[in-house]
């Protein structure tokens, strides 16, 4: 009877610590990776996106990890992104209102030379509105008066693609 209690003490001793040691293993395995994931949570709500969880296991939970970082990342990128298209646009901003406000008549047309921009100059100086204008060939307001070596030099830049500078002897809306 002594050694049957004896080895029934031994058998619970021995199941406390197979308890012990799978309680440490689920610790270990679970429960860390998941205060891990759930911190990285915090600071990702918190808007601190360049920290990795920091779990590499083969299994469920370092599969949510990884894709944890992923996401980091990729918020990473967009961020990065949305900074340079904020950069473009703030130069785009810039570029327009120089355009707007130039003391020099601006037209952009079409590589065929229809008329797709005038800035106020434009109107100012031509008498033409804008309306007017827009979608229309630049060639109506052909005056003559241009040597016809500066209008082909002209067409064969814009029907290329290029950007044309120079000045043209036009006429106005009101026949000047």
């Amino acid at each position: 009877e002594k050694q049957a209690t004896r080895n029934l003490y031994l058998l619970a001793l021995l199941d406390l610590a197979i308890l012990f040691v799978a309680l440490t293993a689920v610790r270990l395995q679970v429960v860390r990776p998941l205060y891990a994931l759930a911190a990285a949570s915090r600071r990702f709500a918190q808007g601190s996106y360049t920290e990795r969880v920091g779990i590499d296991s083969a299994d469920e939970i370092g599969d949510l990890a990884r894709a944890f970082d992923h996401i980091e990342r990729d918020i990473q990128r967009i961020a990065r992104d949305r900074d340079a298209l904020e950069k473009a646009q703030d130069g785009l901003r810039k570029l327009s209102r120089a355009v707007e406000y130039s003391p020099a008549s601006v037209v952009i047309t079409d590589t065929a030379g229809c008329i797709e921009y005038v800035n106020p100059k434009f109107i100012e100086v031509t008498g033409y509105a804008g309306e007017e204008a827009v979608g229309r060939n630049i060639g109506f307001m052909k005056s003559g008066e241009t040597q016809r070596e500066i209008y082909g030099d002209m067409w064969r830049t814009i029907s290329s693609g290029k950007e044309w500078r120079g000045e043209l002897v036009n006429r106005k809306k009101s026949g000047e």
